[in-house]
């Protein structure tokens, strides 16, 4: 689905995400353990830090990786600086879309060896998008199905 810029916008269902889910920074690491396993990246040693919105521009969340170490380190918008006028942010989507970059990884490493190729507009949406996509199906999945919750995050009422 695109808006009148042609802008991508993401198919959610709303009745299984909330409209703010504003996590701490020992949550934040919860998710990452959880979502880490469930994806298959358990080997990976995957940090997590928050910064400040000034430093982060209109991003919520960022990944750096080095796909011969295993290791990641995913930043996270500080909750203190979510524009409310924005869209809600749920952080724990964040998380999860941040995660999903590392399977796609190599895929833009590949890409970056001609780093114009990467940077239009085209390649851009065809990484996010699908990215977007998965990661809402995840989350959707995980808040519907009992059985495939895994247990209740810290932040969830039993």
């Amino acid at each position: 689905m695109a808006d009148d810029n042609g802008g991508f916008i993401p198919a959610t269902l709303v009745a299984h995400h909330p409209s703010r889910l504003v996590l701490s920074l020992e949550q934040c690491r919860d998710v990452i353990r959880f979502w880490a396993d469930r994806l298959r990246l358990s080997d990976w040693v995957i940090e997590v830090a928050m910064d400040r919105g000034y430093d982060m521009g209109a991003a919520l969340g960022s990944v750096t990786w080095s796909l011969t170490r295993k290791r990641a380190s995913i930043t996270v918008c500080d909750p203190q600086d979510h524009d409310p006028g924005r869209d809600p942010v749920d952080m724990e989507h964040v998380l999860v879309h941040e995660l999903l970059h590392i399977h796609f990884a190599a895929w833009r490493d590949w890409s970056l060896e001609d780093e114009k190729r990467f940077e239009s507009f085209a390649n851009t949406i065809c990484m996010e998008q699908p990215i977007e996509c998965l990661s809402w199906v995840l989350l959707t999945m995980r808040r519907s199905n009992m059985e495939l919750r895994g247990g209740v995050m810290s932040w969830e009422k039993p």
